[in-house]
């Protein structure tokens, strides 16, 4: 999957790997990491810097100053972002009440995937990436008859659909085909495309 955008770039590669003009951030373990281009040579291991902390960071990008990132707890699952400057103070986007385990940002938006296992039930939301606290964000979609519920993974948006594949890896849950949502009709039913 890869994501291009004046503000986020994001590649996906065997591990989650994202290039700047001059910094290549990645995913170590559980957690970001930072290396400055012009400190690499083919002598020296530069040292990387922690900007999220440690936490079990499952994906993350950068947009504009800021590393937005959804960690995915035992318990508590969040979307939250920091500011590059200063990774210690995160602001939470959406917090374990809906249960964020798959992002993208599109524009200042970000839209998510949740699902709260406890209930088996899952839902499309979106949040603006300018958001001060939790609480703000917009379901999109959440049918949850047997019949209807989908799971989100790997988001895409483009133009007004947004992009997901059907399936949830730990419980190996739904139909895999490659679905969209239509974000100007939302009454409507996912579409599978494959």
């Amino acid at each position: 999957v890869l994501s291009m955008d004046t503000d986020a770039r994001i590649f996906h590669l065997g591990y989650l790997l994202l290039l700047d003009e001059m910094d290549k951030d990645f995913l170590d373990g559980d957690k970001i990491k930072k290396v400055s281009l012009s400190q690499t040579s083919s002598i020296i291991t530069p040292q990387a810097v922690d900007l999220a902390g440690s936490e079990s960071i499952d994906h993350f990008e950068i947009y504009n100053d800021f590393v937005v990132y959804d960690f995915g707890g035992t318990i508590t699952n969040k979307l939250a972002k920091a500011p590059l400057s200063n990774p210690g103070t995160e602001t939470i986007l959406a917090s374990s009440n809906t249960n964020p385990i798959d992002f993208v940002i599109e524009g200042t938006n970000v839209y998510y995937y949740s699902f709260v296992k406890s209930r088996q039930e899952g839902a499309f939301y979106k949040v603006s990436v300018n958001a001060t606290a939790d609480g703000s964000a917009q379901k999109l979609y959440d049918k949850n008859s047997s019949d209807q519920r989908v799971y989100g993974r790997d988001l895409a948006v483009l133009g007004t659909k947004l992009f997901f594949q059907d399936y949830y890896v730990t419980e190996l849950l739904g139909t895999s085909h490659t679905c969209y949502l239509d974000l100007n009709n939302l009454t409507a039913d996912p579409v599978a495309i494959d």
